[in-house]
């Protein structure tokens, strides 16, 4: 690294540190007690100063506050939960009048009845079952798949991310390598092997868009995997716990015009809070209750069963959340969804202008309003730089905009993207010293 790449690097560093002492104290206060995965996310000898989370003090529509009293504009969004922002206040409201009521763990949940009712009716889904995070809900689905086949082998494609469940989390040591084969997106090789070991395939479970390669968007090749499942019997998992209810009303179903056989939901379903929805036709979930029956006749629930149990299921906080957030997206109706991805994929182009113009190496890949920053280089210093100018960038880096986000957010935003890149890739731009906090 060159001398004047190494004063601007350290410059940052010290400017980044003082402006967030009060996040970096509290890493170094509680990690002995608390083990967190994303104190050392990333984790390098050039950041190793610099990795700690920023911890949140208070948040409203797309501004965030730390402790030390800095305001950024948040684009990372509660990982993708927040599609209208932070505690809107439709979301408030419904969480205000059920604490009111109380949280009644124990009967079922009031509001759970129309909540599987809303998603049914925006998404087309037959039967709908509540569990507590993406990773239970996928979990779950496998669970279905593989009751319903009666055999184990899962297909999981490179790049795709289900959650940290052993039969799925390819980049772990953890992985269950018996249980799963792991093929190539949007290769057609992919088809030729799914066909050949059909009879020992339980599910083939995809992220119809990578959240890890957002520019791979195989339409075609997600239809002809759907006309091949269907032609050998095989249920088709997708997993929408990004996609689902952010980039169409209908989700990624919607989008591509494919049905999947189960589909898992989460995130911004939740309204803030913690949800995993698994959904689909009704011969998958009947597996639940063992299917529908009635009341004043002979019919019993004769289905086939797996076991689907959880303390906090349909627990009556998120119920109401959930029940105000698909509300609001019914009432809304597609252009919710429709508007702002039109908004952030022009806003997405002006920068990507920017850095073409500049010959910056960095891009921004898309999907929808969800969004990367993307480079063959290391841009860690582009990245905290960005945080730094006041943009709430988490450990990850996958990032999204929001219904709250304003002109003017998008205008700071613009600002700070130009700022740090200028800053990150122009030799001739010093930083500047250490930022005062608000």
């Amino acid at each position: 690294m060159r001398n004047d790449k190494i004063e601007n690097f350290k410059a940052l560093s010290d400017a980044y540190q003082t402006k967030t002492s009060g996040s970096k104290a509290h890493a170094a206060c509680y990690r002995r007690v608390m083990a967190d995965s994303r104190a050392t996310a990333g984790i390098r000898p050039s950041t190793k100063e610099l990795v700690y989370p920023i911890v949140g003090e208070r948040a409203k529509g797309a501004h965030i506050y730390d402790l030390d009293g800095n305001r950024y504009v948040d684009i990372s969004m509660g990982f993708g939960v927040l599609l209208c922002g932070h505690y809107p206040d439709f979301i408030k409201d419904a969480m205000c009048e059920q604490l009111e009521q109380g949280i009644q763990l124990g009967p079922q949940a009031q509001w759970a009845g129309e909540v599987a009712s809303l998603i049914s009716e925006l998404t087309g889904v037959e039967r709908v079952s509540f569990y507590n995070t993406g990773t239970e809900a996928v979990m779950m689905a496998l669970r279905l798949a593989r009751g319903y086949r009666r055999v184990k082998k899962i297909v999981t494609f490179e790049n795709s991310y289900h959650g940290h469940y052993d039969d799925v989390a390819t980049v772990y040591p953890i992985f269950n390598r018996d249980n799963t084969l792991e093929l190539k997106y949007g290769k057609l090789e992919a088809l030729e092997i799914i066909s050949a070991r059909a009879d020992e395939i339980a599910a083939v479970i995809i992220e119809p868009v990578q959240s890890s390669n957002l520019a791979l968007k195989p339409k075609q090749f997600v239809r002809e995997l759907r006309a091949l499942t269907t032609k050998l019997g095989i249920p088709l998992i997708f997993d929408e716990i990004l996609s689902g209810f952010r980039i169409h009303q209908g989700g990624a179903q919607a989008w591509l015009g494919v049905e999947a056989d189960i589909a898992v939901y989460g995130k911004v379903v939740g309204g803030g809070l913690p949800i995993g929805v698994v959904a689909g036709k009704a011969e998958f979930l009947d597996q639940v209750d063992g299917g529908d029956w009635s009341f004043g006749d002979s019919s019993l629930p004769l289905g086939n069963r797996v076991m689907s149990v959880g303390t906090f299921n349909k627990n009556p906080l998120t119920m109401a959340t959930a029940r105000a957030m698909l509300l609001h997206l019914k009432e809304a109706g597609p252009s919710l969804q429709e508007q702002l991805n039109k908004r952030a994929q022009e806003f997405f182009s002006k920068l990507n202008d920017f850095f073409d113009e500049h010959d910056y190496p960095v891009r921004i890949e898309s999907f929808g309003a969800q969004f990367k920053f993307v480079s063959k280089k290391n841009i860690d210093q582009f990245i905290y730089c960005l945080l730094n100018e006041g943009l709430y960038i988490w450990e990850n880096r996958n990032l999204f905009l929001s219904t709250a986000h304003s002109e003017e957010d998008l205008a700071f935003i613009q600002q700070c993207v130009i700022a740090s890149a200028n800053k990150t890739f122009r030799s001739d731009v010093k930083m500047p010293p250490a930022l005062e906090t608000e």
